[in-house]
């Protein structure tokens, strides 16, 4: 009896360290989410500006908070602040109509553990603004309604295993012939 305890036992400490420390997206410390994007207002996307093509940055605001109920996060605690390093955007039309290609782009933003922080994205860029899908709007009273489908990634500090986020925004393209 002793020795099928002690049997047991053994199995059930080599099964929790085995699970303890296992390296899955699951077991992050970290749930980034992106609250807010814009300030909520609608995002309107001029596709020509003053006669220029200019990229349009949109403010998003970032929430780290515990993965799990277990994860005991300590507002400051640096081991569990999460670094967003770039970020990817697809287009996707509702109308089903055709999009830009997709864009990739470098970012540094850190979100302290338990906290909330605000930065600015570049969400179109100047080549999706330069695309012809978009240039065809410029002197015509067309809008046309696209998906934002972004996705971040990034890494918890102390970590260099990448992880991913994502969330949506609907943005209206149209010339507002200034």
């Amino acid at each position: 009896m002793r020795k099928q305890f002690i049997t047991l036992a053994a199995f059930g400490l080599v099964l929790g360290l085995i699970t303890g420390c296992s390296t899955d997206h699951k077991t992050q410390r970290s749930l980034m989410t992106v609250d807010q994007v814009n300030g909520g207002s609608p995002v309107i996307s001029d596709v020509l500006e003053n006669s220029a093509i200019v990229a349009d940055l949109i403010l998003f605001r970032f929430s780290n908070r515990p993965a799990n109920s277990i994860t005991n996060i300590q507002a400051g605690t640096p081991y569990f602040d999460y670094i967003i390093d770039r970020y990817e955007i697809a287009w996707v039309r509702p109308d089903g109509g055709p999009v830009p290609p997709t864009t990739n782009d470098l970012t540094n933003i850190r979100v302290e553990s338990g906290e909330i922080a605000s930065a600015y994205i570049r969400l179109v860029s100047y080549s999706t603004k330069a695309n012809p899908i978009l240039q065809n709007l410029v002197a015509s009273p067309t809008i046309i309604n696209m998906i934002a489908a972004i996705t971040f990634y990034g890494h918890e500090s102390g970590s260099d295993k990448e992880t991913s986020f994502q969330t949506s925004v609907s943005v209206e393209f149209l010339d507002l012939n200034d």
